[in-house]
């Protein structure tokens, strides 16, 4: 197959995702689909794509043309075998619901995995309600697209194992852990290696057991609070009290401006791993779809020899080489993100 047949046919797979997860979208929402992953065309094109793949168009082709209520979508929207609960519940929940919102464009596109229905969805606003992620009443307005008769089916979409609860080379023994028993109305006490959590951004406080992010500075601020223990070699898990989004654990900090997080990012049943610097973020990788139950999870990191290994309820669904600016770990947002709950920290070296 040669490269124009590949983009189209990658072009056709992020339409079909698209339209099967929220199938009432105009032109417009789709060339704002295919723009953030590289592969918008002009509209006669996108008409004929979405022709061929059996969907209507309900205007007369251009992108400003009202948007009218479509007919129910031809199949149902393709959903992970093991992926419990209503993720749109979270992403229309508020908590830094918008914080990938013009910033899809590090994310690397590979057809066949969950990166492509990522972006489907986090392009196109991802809740099942009447609002937008900007708050609007309704699409962008433009040519409505309706399924007619059934169009291909989407395919498997790639999910992550169902792992034991957590990180089972902890099971045996850590080499230090924080449980957050003691109130702080401000930082968050004795860190897991017996020094002070040292907060570096954001306001911190502890609560009814559970470590609390409870502000950045800005819309663009990130939370960071860590500990150092100088390790290169290590194992690194916090038990998430919720799922709030862009919220998660922190490691190879060198400061606020630079480290390594694994974020929550519910409504799309996944976890990010996302390198934060002064430019702004890179989403290195992902979770691929991701089961968590009750609004909780485990995550962890395996730093060994320039690799990471994340771990999702004890299951490695992520690895990744990477280069580390710093040895601090903890907690920590990306930017935008904050709201996030934590119930413990814990940690061990790696031999």
């Amino acid at each position: 197959m040669n490269d124009r047949a590949d983009e189209a046919a990658d072009r056709r797979r992020v339409l079909e995702l698209a339209l099967a997860r929220r199938p009432e979208l105009t032109l417009a929402d789709l060339h704002q689909a295919l723009d953030g992953v590289g592969l918008d065309v002009d509209t006669p094109t996108l008409v004929h794509d979405l022709d061929e793949m059996g969907f209507d168009i309900e205007g007369d082709g251009t992108d400003d043309d009202v948007t009218t209520t479509p007919a129910p979508p031809a199949t149902d929207p393709p959903r992970a075998a093991g992926v419990i609960g209503e993720p749109d519940a979270f992403a229309a929940s508020g908590d830094g619901a918008d914080w990938w919102k013009g910033r899809t464009g590090v994310i690397a596109l590979s057809v066949g995995v969950l990166v492509v229905a990522l972006l489907a969805a986090l392009l196109l606003g991802g809740g099942d309600d009447d609002e937008t992620a900007d708050g609007d009443d309704g699409a962008n307005g433009g040519t409505a697209v309706t399924a007619s008769g059934s169009a291909a089916p989407a395919g498997p979409v790639e999910t992550a194992p169902v792992g034991p609860g957590e990180d089972q080379d902890l099971v045996g023994g850590v080499d230090g852990a924080s449980a957050f028993d003691e109130n702080q109305s401000e930082g968050l006490g004795v860190a897991p290696d017996g020094s002070q959590w040292e907060v570096r951004a954001g306001s911190w406080s502890v609560a009814d057991g559970v470590a609390r992010l409870d502000a950045v500075e800005g819309e663009d601020g990130v939370g960071l609070a860590t500990f150092d223990p100088g390790l290169e070699n290590y194992r690194l898990q916090v038990r998430l009290a919720n799922l709030a989004n862009g919220n998660g654990l922190a490691f190879g900090a060198a400061g606020p401006e630079d480290f390594f997080t694994v974020v929550a990012a519910p409504g799309f049943s996944t976890f990010f791993l996302v390198h934060v610097t002064e430019a702004g973020r890179e989403v290195v990788g992902n979770s691929k779809l991701t089961a968590t139950e009750g609004g909780r999870a485990v995550i962890g990191v395996h730093v060994a020899l320039g690799q990471v290994e994340v771990l999702v309820n004890g299951a490695v669904v992520l690895t990744q080489e990477v280069e580390l600016p710093g040895t601090a770990i903890g907690l920590g947002s990306i930017p935008g993100g904050f709201g996030g709950r934590f119930d413990e920290v814990s940690y061990r070296a790696d031999p």
